[in-house]
């Protein structure tokens, strides 16, 4: 199990008014903005390879994303 400490006090009244104690709400939404972040990262490597032109075949990147996002 990973816990996550709070020192900003602003932050911390921020999700208790927000999630009045709905920790299933809270970490589901912690979860998808994380993910959210990520492929936003692959997204500006992804940008920046092309401008590179490091890119790879349409083929390629389709299997290689769909391997990648698909749910099992």
């Amino acid at each position: 199990m990973l816990s996550i400490q709070l020192n900003n006090p602003e932050l911390e009244s921020f999700i208790q008014n927000e999630y009045r104690g709905d920790e299933s709400s809270l970490m589901r939404q912690f979860v998808e903005f994380l993910r959210f972040q990520k492929i936003k990262s692959e997204v500006k490597t992804s940008i920046e390879e092309l401008d590179r032109d490091e890119f790879i075949g349409i083929d390629e990147a389709f299997d290689m994303a769909t391997a990648k996002y698909v749910k099992h």
